[in-house]
């Protein structure tokens, strides 16, 4: 388990440990917080453990607590490898300060965070959060036979499904407005390090119509985009583009069936991202957090960059990208197309009624 092997038994002898030490406070603590009732031990009618899955920083495990003949479920993030090590305090305080900071919530609630020693030497951090159930990985799957990559959900319990095309652009819309929701213009604050390739964002099908609810699972980076800059009208607008563009490009990435090699979303992306963007901003408006005419001024900001400009943008923004040569080459190699879509995409942002 991770580059610093710990066996099963060590494993979920911690996560009880965490949860139990101190007369269970932490798992008190964590139902409270879900359900805004306090909950006494004597109350506490089972605790269940199971190893949810192996992540690229974290063994997430599924606890699942009994209270009044209904089950609770919690997800404890259990932090093995030094990788992980070094991330999880962070990535706990990230998602603690955007709950009690933004009015919306788009990623799990997060309670408690402590160390546990599982031997000599040896000790393993972990957190407890909200579950998000019936939310489930989604990736790109390989070329149909009409050449379109299809976006597959990987539902465990009902078994994987193909979304409709629709349905697709609804969820990559959700994503855009997601991201851009949690963006901070002011200071430059944005979420980073995420993609889809990791499983990040996961979706749940519901109601009559099938409508996409789209969530963030992790923030395991969030800071500023620009630093050393000074904040003004001119570097807001700036910052927005570079973080606009970005976007547009993180969105459309992924790993064929999860797991193989990078590939490119269909271009028909582009548009659910722009769509996305301007509704990221308008929550914003309805929050208060920005005035009501600034997506409408940030849409003439963007109309009047040339091609040329969003090129020269996008060669910034790539070299940014940390991957292997193949998957550098990869990007390279479609941003021309990527960027003639974008720009024909706010194009006909501006005959749209009612848009941005």
């Amino acid at each position: 388990m991770g580059d610093e092997t710990i066996s099963y038994g060590e494993y979920f002898t911690a996560v009880r440990r965490f949860l139990t030490q101190n007369g269970n406070r932490i798992c008190l603590e964590a139902l409270r917080g879900l359900n805004g009732k306090t909950v006494s031990l004597e109350e506490l009618a089972h605790l269940s453990v199971y190893l949810a899955k192996h992540g690229e920083f974290y063994h997430p495990a599924r606890v699942e607590m009994g209270v009044g003949g209904k089950t609770f479920p919690f997800v404890v993030n259990v932090a093995v490898s030094s990788a992980g090590l070094s991330m999880i305090r962070g990535e706990h305080q990230n998602l603690q300060s955007l709950n009690g900071t933004f009015h919306r919530n788009y990623i799990p609630r997060v309670f408690g965070l402590g160390t546990v020693p599982i031997r000599k030497g040896r000790e393993l951090t972990l957190f407890i959060g909200e579950w998000l159930e019936g939310f489930c990985e989604f990736h790109l799957t390989g070329a149909s036979a009409d050449g379109e990559r299809k976006l597959v959900v990987w539902d465990p319990d009902r078994g994987d499904y193909t979304l409709s095309g629709a349905q697709a652009r609804q969820l990559f819309r959700q994503v855009a407005a997601i991201h851009t929701y949690y963006y901070r213009p002011g200071t430059f604050e944005r979420i980073t390090a995420w993609h889809h390739a990791a499983g990040d964002f996961v979706v749940r099908r519901s109601g009559k119509n099938s409508a996409m609810d789209v969530r963030l699972i992790t923030v395991r980076r969030y800071g500023p985009l620009l630093r050393g800059v000074t904040v003004d009208a001119a570097s807001i607008l700036d910052a927005l583009v570079i973080f606009f563009l970005d976007l547009s490009i993180r969105n459309r990435l992924d790993r064929e069936d999860g797991v193989g090699a990078t590939v490119w979303a269909g271009p028909w992306v582009v548009r659910a991202t722009v769509e996305g963007f301007f509704e990221g901003l308008r929550r914003k408006v309805e929050d208060g957090d920005i005035p009501e005419d600034y997506p409408e001024m940030v849409h003439q900001y963007f109309s009047a960059y040339r091609p040329a400009e969003w090129s020269e943008l996008a060669d910034g923004v790539v070299g940014r990208y940390s991957g292997d040569a193949a998957e550098t080459a990869l990007i390279a190699d479609g941003i021309p197309d990527h960027l003639d879509t974008l720009f024909q995409e706010l194009r006909q942002l501006e005959k749209t009624p009612g848009h941005p």
